[in-house]
């Protein structure tokens, strides 16, 4: 039992090193999708935890992908959430390859695009991480083989594909997040994938845990936006700050107490699981 807990701190702590290598091009490619999906939640713009949650499955995709661009056949260090493999589907609609490809249906104030205009209309968007821009591939039908492809390409077009999923493989438009709950999250995470890994679901259950998890949101029908801002922030300090030697614990519950005539936080407590 102690060689196996010494490998899952071991694992953790080498899952929380690597994302924090790629973090800040994933967080500011996650904002850019938002950006430009004009992403909604329950038709309201998302708020700090609705961000929080989407990168959270990013981060858990990006693991499976690629271990943090450590691990896998494909061009890991280039494409760590795998987007840019020349035979994939969505790769080959983004790069005008297979007719209009997906119908990317956008919210309020902004136009919808078929697939192989994605590339050409977010280049063109306030915000673009010019990183990510095509014109840095020799031939951009080769995806991560080529030498100029970047972990900014992978993000960049890999997290506007990965919402995309999210909402439509549950009923909804590209842009619209739904409830954003944790089960279609993690079923957008599956058809990201193409469904072509029978133990994907898996895989990316197992990642969510060993990076926190989904579970410290709070009802907004319950409690005021700035309330659950505030209440998930907190909870989100007392989880990093359980963090042994990087090592994120699975979290079991979480509750949260208002005082009913104030509305200030009496007590946030977090229960994890024991391992």
């Amino acid at each position: 039992m102690a060689k196996i807990a010494r490998a899952r701190k071991t694992a953790a702590a080498s899952e929380a090193t690597l994302w924090m290598a790629q973090k800040t091009v994933a967080e500011r490619a996650l904002d850019f999708a938002i950006a430009f999906l004009g992403c909604r939640s329950l038709g309201s713009t998302l708020d700090a935890t609705a961000r929080g949650r989407l990168l959270t499955i990013l981060r858990a995709v990006s693991w499976v992908e690629s271990r943090h661009g450590t691990a896998g056949a494909n061009q890991p260090g280039r494409d760590p959430l795998q987007c840019g493999n020349p035979a994939d589907t969505w790769w080959k609609m983004l790069t005008e390859q297979s007719g209009d490809g997906d119908r990317f249906i956008r919210g309020p104030g902004l136009t919808n695009l078929w697939a192989n205009e994605i590339a050409t209309e977010g280049e063109s968007t306030t915000g673009f991480p010019l990183a990510a821009a095509m014109g840095k591939l020799s031939e951009k039908k080769n995806g991560h083989a080529d030498a100029g492809f970047s972990p900014t390409h992978s993000y960049v077009w890999g997290v506007i594909f990965l919402i995309h999923k999210i909402n439509t493989s549950a009923g909804d438009k590209s842009y619209d997040c739904g409830d954003l709950a944790r089960d279609r999250l993690v079923d957008g995470a599956v058809a990201y994938n193409g469904r072509g890994d029978s133990g994907y679901r898996g895989k990316i259950e197992a990642a969510l845990k060993e990076i926190g998890d989904l579970s410290f949101t709070f009802a907004t029908a319950d409690f005021s936006a700035d309330q659950v801002a505030a209440a998930s922030g907190l909870v989100a300090g007392l989880i990093a700050a359980s963090n042994v030697r990087g090592q994120a614990r699975a979290v079991a519950r979480t509750s949260l107490t208002f005082d009913p005539l104030t509305g200030r936080i009496i007590s946030v407590e977090v229960e994890f699981d024991h391992q």
